[in-house]
């Protein structure tokens, strides 16, 4: 999938997710302060206020879960430093209290859970007792979210942040909904700090095209809205990357060609060199030179058209070695040899940069002269009278080995 393609497709979906945060923010509340904590962890902008500059209103006290959870996403965020103190002072009320008595409390309730475990993770070492306490609730919580879902995955989190689990989750997303999956890949980016799996990306803009974004409150959209966004980057680097040499300017080929023209002669020594001493391929006259090339050149670009045939300049026609169509690069080889010295070889190319100049898909020539016995007396001269740029046209002449 192209990157137009993917940007089009997934355009709208981030556009909605955008519309339902931005219309629907409520501060304070446990979603919205998850929300902003969403995006703090991920490292990226917020459509809505940014965690960390949220203040809390003064006339509401610290004593109901739902604020606790809220105030709790804001420590761990940096933020809300006046709180602090009060903040673990109403959490010292409820320590002792049995939080499984009815599923009202808020050890039921994944998003005000994971809120206040990240209060428990903001003061850290600091208070040990505050840090047990964490995770004594934790372990009593698990059985009841899971491992799987959105509650399991907030359990997940929540375990990650005060260091009962792993930090590096691997999750199999198979058959699941799409804000699963999308929770499963923001835990693995912003919480255990490694890239999701390209399968977790894949299954997420799968499944999330037809999702309803406008049926979803603003926790959900947050996760969907991160994570989305971030596989579609992600997804769009990763084919840049594996088509680089086919979209980076042709200069960009040029270096690639260079460098293995330059090493050219390491892989051919290295051939040698074979178990049992075993066949192999010998470098002894040009075509031998031209076969390997070939093989190179098709590892790192998808077209390469051997024998390429110029149009006929002065009634003479001829055939280029290799051309890189795409990016219009032609790739020429000679072989030293007794009879075809430094100066002849210099002759040759001077003609091929003229002839092949009438090729309309030429604009770049690499000559490489392969001289394993040093028939060339002067190699470095050789690459520097003829590499040059000629208006729209280069020529880049590389003699290996040097020294010889």
């Amino acid at each position: 999938m192209s990157d137009g393609v993917i940007a089009s497709t997934f355009g709208n979906l981030l556009q909605e997710l955008e519309t339902t945060l931005t219309s629907s923010w409520d501060w304070p509340s446990p979603e919205a302060a998850f929300a902003g904590y969403v995006y703090y962890r991920a490292g990226e902008k917020s459509p809505c206020t940014p965690l960390p500059s949220l203040t809390w209103p003064l006339e509401t006290r610290l004593v109901h879960a739902p604020d606790l959870a809220s105030v709790g996403y804001l420590l761990h965020a940096g933020g809300g430093l006046n709180m602090r103190a009060a903040w673990r002072d109403a959490v010292s009320r409820i320590q002792a209290s049995n939080l499984f008595v009815d599923r009202q409390s808020f050890a039921y309730r994944p998003i005000e859970l994971f809120g206040i475990i990240s209060g428990v993770a903001a003061f850290g070492t600091e208070s040990q007792e505050l840090m047990k306490w964490g995770k004594d609730l934790l372990s009593r919580t698990s059985p009841i979210h899971g491992q799987e879902g959105w509650p399991g995955l907030l359990q997940v989190a929540a375990e990650i942040v005060v260091g009962v689990r792993n930090a590096s989750p691997v999750f199999d997303v198979s058959g699941w909904a799409a804000e699963d999956i999308a929770m499963s890949s923001w835990i693995c980016r912003a919480i255990g700090g490694s890239k999701p799996e390209r399968a977790i990306d894949e299954s997420l803009l799968k499944t999330c095209g037809a999702y309803a974004s406008q049926q979803m409150g603003i926790a959900k959209a947050a996760v969907m809205h991160c994570s989305v966004r971030d596989a579609v980057n992600r997804l769009i680097e990763s084919e840049i990357s594996m088509h680089w040499q086919l979209n980076r300017p042709r200069r960009d080929a040029e270096a690639l060609v260079v460098t293995v023209c330059r090493r050219f002669h390491l892989f051919a020594e290295q051939l040698k060199s074979r178990h049992d001493q075993r066949p192999t391929v010998e470098v002894k006259d040009e075509y031998d030179v031209q076969n390997l090339m070939h093989a190179l050149l098709k590892i790192h670009f998808e077209d390469v058209r051997a024998e390429e045939v110029t149009p006929s300049v002065a009634g003479k026609a001829g055939r280029m070695d290799f051309l890189l169509k795409r990016e219009r690069l032609v790739v020429e080889t000679k072989m030293t040899r007794k009879n075809l010295d430094q100066k002849k070889v210099g002759d040759e190319l001077m003609v091929d940069m003229t002839r092949y100049k009438a090729h309309p898909e030429y604009r770049t020539l690499v000559c490489f002269v392969y001289d394993p016995e040093g028939y060339c007396h002067n190699p470095t001269a050789l690459e520097d009278d003829l590499t040059k740029t000629d208006g729209d046209y280069r020529t880049v002449v590389i003699v290996c080995p040097k020294g010889i």
